[in-house]
Parts: structure tokens; C-alpha cells; sequence
């Protein structure tokens, strides 16, 4: 493969990266990349766009519904339907940290 489909190729997995969300460990881990291949393409990549892209821009997410609950219901639960039919219940009062941890047992 010449160095310029190579190019070509690197740019577009570093642009599918950044609007992902995750770090570079997880999403190297995810399609099976070094980080240090991800690291040297990213160093070239910056050079020529002159951006900042360290830290991925979050991007909106049509299938992300943002919620407010309140904090305190006694006996209610909280139940999230996932489309692959798995579904997470949890008392309505669990901490963020607590939530989060659950939700990523899941990915």
C-alpha cells in the first residue's frame, strides 16, 4: 500500500475515533490498534489540520435522550431497555458513579 492510501486510511480511523467519545486506549482496544500506531498517525494528522484533537469532541448522538429523575422515590425503580433486549434495573436513588459503572459492564 503506497504511504498516501495509507494516509488516507489513518485520517479517516482518527476522524471515525474523535466522534466516538472514547479514549484512545478503548477505542484502539476496540478495532484492534496499537496506540502507539494511533499516537504516530494523530502526530501527523495534527500537523497537517493544525487542531487540537487530543481530547475527542463529544458528538451529539441522536440515539442519547438526556433524563432528569428525581433524586428520591421510595421503592421505584429506574429501568434501562437496551435494543439488543437486555435490560438494567436499579433503585431510582443510585449515585451517577454507581450508574455509569453498571452502564459500562454493559458495552
Amino acid at each position: 500500500m503506497d504511504l498516501e492510501k495509507r494516509k488516507q486510511e489513518m485520517y479517516s480511523l482518527i476522524e471515525q475515533w474523535q466522534g466516538t467519545g472514547l479514549s484512545q486506549t478503548a477505542w484502539c482496544k476496540q478495532v484492534g490498534m496499537s496506540r502507539s500506531t494511533l499516537c504516530k498517525w494523530l502526530q501527523r494528522y495534527k500537523a497537517e489540520h493544525r487542531t487540537l484533537v487530543e481530547q475527542p469532541a463529544p458528538s451529539p448522538n441522536p440515539s442519547f435522550v438526556p433524563i432528569e429523575l428525581p433524586t428520591s422515590s421510595a421503592g421505584s425503580q429506574l429501568t434501562i431497555s437496551y435494543p439488543n433486549g437486555v435490560q438494567l434495573s436499579c433503585p431510582l436513588g443510585i449515585g451517577h458513579d454507581q450508574l455509569r459503572h453498571l452502564v459500562h459492564l454493559l458495552d
